[in-house]
């Protein structure tokens, strides 16, 4: 089996300094914001991780996209006409900048 290139993971519930429930692995970055707003709509922190494996002798990465989670959450709300969530109502949207 074959390392994708680009993953995703949401890390949430961060109770205790140095732990966190980590999401499934997801090569979809849908799926992954599924995670994330099911973990948010729990009343839990998250973080959705973008992981880009090491590849032809270059280092792999890890980023935070959870900016970019958000914008797609504003997104899914907009094209149905919803109101958006309250944890999502005074997070900045990086779409602004």
């Amino acid at each position: 089996m074959s390392t994708p290139v680009t993953a995703f993971q949401v890390w949430a519930d961060f109770g205790f300094v140095g732990t966190a429930n980590h999401g499934d692995f997801s090569v979809s970055f849908d799926d992954a914001v599924d995670q994330y707003v099911e973990a948010r709509r729990n009343g839990y922190d998250a973080i959705v991780w973008r992981l880009d494996t090491p590849q032809a002798g270059q280092a792999g990465m890890m980023s935070d996209v959870t900016d970019h989670a958000d914008d797609l959450v504003r997104q899914w709300h907009d094209g149905r006409g919803d109101e958006y969530p309250e944890w999502l109502a005074d997070v900045p949207s990086i779409a602004a900048e």
